[in-house]
C-alpha cells in the first residue's frame, strides 16, 4: 500500500514574504502640481491604483516592511509625495490627475495609513542631464494591514505635497514589501 505524503498543515500558518507592485503613468503633459493635488493616470478618467495580492486570501493581511518608489526621471527638484493606502477602493468623486485630494469621512474610514515620501530622501541613479531616474527607499517598520473581507488587494492614491513640475508621461512604480499572514 503506497504511503500518502500530506502537506505540512503548519505551512499555511507560516508568514510569506512578497513584493507587490503598482504604478502610475502620468498624462502626456508637464503641467505643474501644487501641494495637495492627486498624481494620477488621466485628467478625465483616472483608474484606481491597486496592489493586487497583498494578502494570501480574502480578508487576511500582514505587515508592510518597506516601500520602494522609482520614477523614470531625475528632475532637479524631486517631489514630496504621499501614498495613501486603503483596504477598500475609495469612491472619491474625482481622482483625476491634478485634482485636489479632498476625501470624505466615509472614504477616510477605509484608510489604513499614509506613507510620506520626501523628495529629499531620493537617490538619483544617473546624472540629471541624461536619461536618469530617481528612487526612494522608505522603511515602514512592519505596519500592519488587513484587506477587506472579500479582497486581497490594497488600494492607493498618490498625493503631491510640494510644488512639482513633472515630465510628460512620467511613470512612478511603487513596490510594497509585505510579510503576509
Amino acid at each position: 500500500m503506497p504511503i500518502a505524503i500530506l502537506p505540512d498543515p503548519l505551512s499555511l500558518l507560516r508568514p510569506v514574504s512578497k513584493v507587490i507592485t503598482a504604478s502610475r503613468t502620468r498624462p502626456a503633459n508637464a503641467t505643474a502640481y501644487v501641494a495637495g493635488q492627486i498624481l494620477s493616470d488621466s485628467t478625465t478618467a483616472a483608474t484606481m491604483m491597486s496592489f493586487a495580492g497583498c494578502a494570501r486570501a480574502n480578508g487576511l493581511g500582514g505587515l508592510l516592511d518597506y516601500l520602494t518608489v522609482v520614477s523614470q526621471t531625475a528632475p532637479a527638484t524631486a517631489p514630496d509625495l504621499e501614498l495613501h493606502l486603503f483596504d477598500t477602493a475609495p469612491s472619491l468623486t474625482s481622482q483625476n490627475d491634478a485634482s485636489v485630494f479632498n476625501p470624505t469621512d466615509a472614504e477616510l474610514e477605509k484608510a489604513i495609513f499614509t506613507v510620506s515620501i520626501p523628495g529629499s530622501s531620493r537617490i538619483i541613479s544617473a546624472p540629471l542631464a541624461s536619461n536618469g531616474n530617481s528612487e526612494w527607499h522608505i522603511a515602514l517598520g512592519g505596519k500592519s494591514f488587513q484587506c477587506a473581507a472579500a479582497d486581497t488587494a490594497l488600494y492607493a492614491i498618490v498625493v503631491v505635497r510640494s510644488a512639482y513640475t513633472p515630465t510628460s508621461g512620467e511613470k512612478f512604480t511603487f513596490r510594497l514589501h509585505a510579510i503576509q499572514d
